[in-house]
């Protein structure tokens, strides 16, 4: 159980900055500029890509779940991580 939490953080750790942050040397400001976001020269968002997995926390925490999922049952375990992530982003901002 403790596994899954720890791994759930990681995830959530992971896919917010795939969503939020620019990162070092602005890698993932930069990746999300090659799918197509735009960025004013402050920082602030100037436009995204409809219905991209980089625009939110939870699209992209399924995906990096999948990726951070290795037990033989990766079904269940994905979406326990994903869920994890998604009640960290909506409660952890508070």
């Amino acid at each position: 159980m403790l596994l899954w939490l720890i791994d759930g953080f990681a995830v959530w750790r992971i896919a917010s900055l795939l969503v939020h942050e620019d990162g070092p040397y602005y890698m993932f400001r930069r990746l999300r500029e090659k799918v197509g976001f735009a960025y004013y020269a402050d920082g602030t968002l100037l436009r995204e890509p409809d219905n991209h997995v980089l625009a939110c926390v939870w699209c992209a925490s399924v995906w990096v779940a999948l990726l951070v999922s290795v037990l033989p049952h990766w079904t269940r375990r994905t979406l326990s991580l994903s869920t994890l992530a998604i009640m960290v982003e909506k409660y952890g901002n508070r």
